[in-house]
């Protein structure tokens, strides 16, 4: 079942959109659009890029990128949810 916002953490920010410069409140339950302005009843979970929205597959694909370049996982495209493993962040934080 989907995990979804309530009256209670609706205005909490759940991801950032970096190309647009919005937070996300949450993602459309039927099309895993991201959601740009608190509301209630939208899904807490992040969808990975073969079921996400064109404007979050867009988030995805950046951060899948910047992901390779710093040598991430295995984790296949499709599968990519937009959370970096803790070994690429360290990289990440090494190589700054």
């Amino acid at each position: 079942m989907f995990n979804l916002t309530t009256n209670e953490d609706f205005k909490q920010e759940l991801e950032y959109d970096e190309i647009l410069g919005f937070p996300i409140y949450g993602w459309s339950i039927k099309k895993n659009h991201p959601v740009y302005k608190p509301k209630i009843g939208v899904s807490k979970q992040r969808p990975n890029y073969k079921v996400a929205g064109k404007k979050w597959k867009a988030v995805l694909l950046e951060r899948w990128i910047q992901r390779s370049v710093l040598g991430g996982d295995d984790t296949k495209l499709d599968d990519f949810d937009g959370i970096f493993h803790e070994s690429i962040i360290m990289k990440r934080f090494l190589s700054s």
